[in-house]
């Protein structure tokens, strides 16, 4: 990184998570409250209602999970960090096997080979776009866990 420090970028990914997440559970409000749901039958208005909780549920924990991110990078505590960079990793593994899922599927199901293409671009550019904000913040954490493991080291 050539103009920002680890423990700056750390931040604004950290700011990032808190504020996308925090749109994403206002925006799961706003169109499960505001909007009228149309009436399906009472096991698909089930599932999607159980689907939104889901849904809302992840985002919770992420927020919650960004916030602890954004506490450790300012007190510069690893503990902290590590709930959040236990789940990216668990995420960028679980997008790999999605993405490896859905070329053998697409593949088996014989779609068109543009249509598998476009598949595998769009993952991998969400799978590079996770990647190249973990990273940075990854090296942070094993900065600081090392740091208060040995105090003589410094940034």
């Amino acid at each position: 990184m050539c103009c920002t420090s680890q423990r700056n970028f750390g931040l604004i990914v950290a700011w990032l998570n808190v504020g996308l997440s925090s749109l994403s559970l206002i925006l799961i409000l706003v169109s499960w409250l505001a909007y009228d749901v149309p009436q399906t039958s009472g096991d698909s208005q089930i599932e999607g209602i159980v689907l939104l909780a889901l849904v809302f549920t992840y985002v919770g924990a992420w927020l919650a999970l960004s916030a602890l991110l954004v506490k450790g990078i300012v007190e510069e505590r690893h503990k902290l960090m590590a709930p959040w960079v236990y789940m990216t990793i668990s995420m960028i593994f679980l997008l790999t096997f999605i993405m490896a899922y859905t070329i053998i599927a697409s593949i088996v199901a014989n779609l068109a080979f543009i249509v598998i293409l476009l598949e595998l671009i769009i993952i991998s550019l969400t799978l590079c776009v996770i990647v190249s904000f973990f990273f940075p913040v990854f090296m942070l954490f094993i900065k600081i866990r090392e740091k208060i493991s040995d105090p003589e080291k410094g940034f």
